[in-house]
């Protein structure tokens, strides 16, 4: 989804002749509280300035504290016109006061980042939510016998019966481990 995009762009800039960096948004904030706390304010900042694309993921999973939301706004300031940002969100824009404490420095560092901004909006199931449903598909078929898809094949699974592998007990349709057999079979269960 939204990370693999950013870090497809990230490689193509890499290939490209860019420097690239990758972070988490949580990670950045310690990082920059770290270096805060021990007097290496300036470092951290150029260090952050340093690369042409800067890829932040994960913004608005976990709440910023406004001492946070601080460092986050110094970042994004001090790369405002400099460096480019791409940034991953699970939040609408309009949702980012609630990300930070504070309000103005939530506006602020939105208008830096939409001022030359992109926006992809991405809607739907994640690949990690179509790859559940596709595998609860698999395990439903697989234990009512009947036809299933996974990932997007279409099995018609062949009627296996005595097949041992649950210590000898029958599934009331008089099939044998069938279900766990099965499961084993498609990487579902160790």
């Amino acid at each position: 989804g939204k990370t693999m995009l950013a870090t497809a762009l990230g490689h193509k800039a890499v290939e490209a002749g860019y420097r690239v960096y990758y972070t988490t948004a949580a990670d950045l904030v310690a990082r920059t509280a770290k270096a805060a706390l021990e007097g290496r304010w300036a470092n951290t900042m150029r260090f952050w300035n340093g690369p042409q694309l800067l890829i932040v993921d994960e913004l608005g999973y976990l709440p910023m504290p406004a001492e946070a939301a601080s460092h986050f706004f110094q970042v994004v300031s001090r790369r405002y016109e400099h460096g480019s940002i791409v940034l991953t969100t699970n939040r609408h824009i309009a949702d980012w006061g609630t990300i930070f404490d504070d309000t103005t420095v939530a506006a602020a560092i939105l208008d830096r980042l939409l001022h030359h901004a992109t926006v992809l909006s991405i809607n739907g199931d994640s690949y990690r939510m179509r790859a559940h449903r596709d595998a609860i598909a698999t395990l439903r078929g697989a234990i009512t016998g009947g036809e299933f898809s996974w990932w997007g094949i279409h099995f018609r699974p062949p009627r296996l019966v005595g097949c041992r592998g649950d210590g000898g007990q029958a599934a009331p349709d008089g099939r044998r481990g069938l279900p766990a057999q099965l499961a084993r079979a498609a990487g579902l269960v160790p």
